[in-house]
């Protein structure tokens, strides 16, 4: 199969979980790589946050932020598509948030602020609770069913025994940002390698045409993979191009 695409998950997967630079291994097979496919980014990060990384690894393809929420177009450096939690359910979602959880953030597209500061937003993308027990993350997604217009992205923690979770507009998930970049680059999503290692990249694994799951991703990643990379310690990224994409 020649792909036509990469789509890399950045923590865990392409740099170090919380890092902004790739390892030199990894840094040179996607040099090599856009020689014959795009490259695009698919990442919960905010922009701010991933721009150090698409200059690092000369980053074309268009870009999936904030697992699916806004996508970038490096080359342009603009935000070109983005999704908004429903105005009518914002406060109804802050309050029930409120109730389970001490401290969480909003997102608004542009900066993060306290969740609080959520009246005083013209827009609000997202509702971000980090590093927390597994038990609240679930309580949270199972409370945000009840809003037909409304998800949520689960996440690693940055301790193993932590969860992050995200609420967010219903259709902005990886997935959605796959069928998206497929659609801006004219191809199938057949045509696709997706690579990644935590929970939120489940989504945009069943979304492309050739599964990979790091050596340290989560159990239910690894499920559905249909390459297990070796983990991000041993440049798994370098692997898979140099076997799925240089090889061919």
């Amino acid at each position: 199969m020649n792909y036509k695409a990469l789509l890399m998950d950045l923590d865990g997967t392409s740099i170090p979980f919380l890092g902004d630079r790739a390892n030199h291994r990894v840094q040179e097979a996607v040099a090599r790589a856009h020689r014959y496919v795009s490259v695009s980014i698919v990442t919960g990060r905010l922009l701010s946050q991933v721009l150090p990384v698409m200059e690092q690894l000369a980053i074309t393809g268009p870009c999936v932020l904030n697992n699916g929420s806004q996508i970038y177009d490096p080359n342009t450096q603009c935000i070109i598509k983005e999704l908004f939690l429903p105005s009518n359910s914002v406060e109804e979602i802050y309050q029930i948030i409120k109730n389970i959880v001490g401290e969480f953030v909003v997102y608004d597209g542009v900066a993060v602020y306290p969740a609080e500061k959520w009246s005083e937003l013209s827009r609000v993308m997202s509702f971000y609770i980090p590093d927390t027990k597994s038990s609240i993350v679930e309580e949270i997604a199972m409370k945000m069913r009840a809003f037909s217009d409304v998800t949520t992205n689960k996440m690693n923690g940055k301790n193993i025994t932590d969860e992050s979770i995200e609420v967010v507009h219903g259709n902005a998930t990886k997935q959605y940002g796959v069928y998206e970049i497929a659609k801006m680059l004219g191809i199938s999503t057949h045509e696709i390698i997706g690579i990644g290692d935590g929970y939120n990249d489940f989504a945009m694994l069943m979304a492309c045409g050739l599964k990979i799951a790091m050596g340290n991703a989560v159990p239910e990643l690894k499920n559905i993979a249909d390459f297990i990379a070796p983990p991000i310690e041993e440049d798994g990224v370098a692997t898979v191009i140099e076997k799925f994409i240089l090889n061919t």
